[in-house]
């Protein structure tokens, strides 16, 4: 919430969209519901390998039909390849069986508020470890 109210606080109130907005709590919520039923499905006896693979999958293929009309342009060069394979398997597809691992020995709000330290995390590395400065937005002054 703090960040969203900083997103939308900042900055000339007329340049913030409310269906932007809207889209942003729905995203947030959607998130939780997802939490929320793959813990349901794992308290249900699923394995959590299954339950991960079957979600992304039906991800996938609900993405096929946008990527069809967008246009795949560059995916579809070597690069393009190495790229959507780096981040399919490395930072979603690891990242997510790990987190149906965890999600089968802790709670759901537990879960929930962990995976939202992600994006801290990586700001704190970014400034300790990249000695990345935040823009005027930030809510410190380095």
């Amino acid at each position: 919430m703090a960040g969203t109210i900083l997103l939308v606080g900042t900055g000339d109130p007329a340049d913030v969209d409310p269906a932007g907005v809207l889209l942003a709590v729905g995203a947030g919520a959607s998130y939780a519901v997802y939490v929320l039923a793959t813990k349901l499905l794992l308290d249900a006896g699923h394995a959590s390998n299954a339950v991960i693979a079957v979600t992304f999958v039906l991800a996938g293929g609900l993405l096929v039909p946008v990527g069809l009309l967008a246009g795949l342009g560059p995916l579809v060069s070597a690069d393009g390849v190495v790229m959507v394979a780096h981040l399919g398997v490395l930072t979603v597809a690891v990242a997510y069986l790990l987190f149906g691992r965890g999600l089968t020995g802790v709670g759901v709000g537990t879960a929930g508020t962990l995976t939202l330290a992600e994006p801290a995390t990586a700001a704190t590395l970014g400034l300790l470890v990249l000695g990345e400065r935040p823009g005027p937005a930030a809510p410190w002054d380095c």
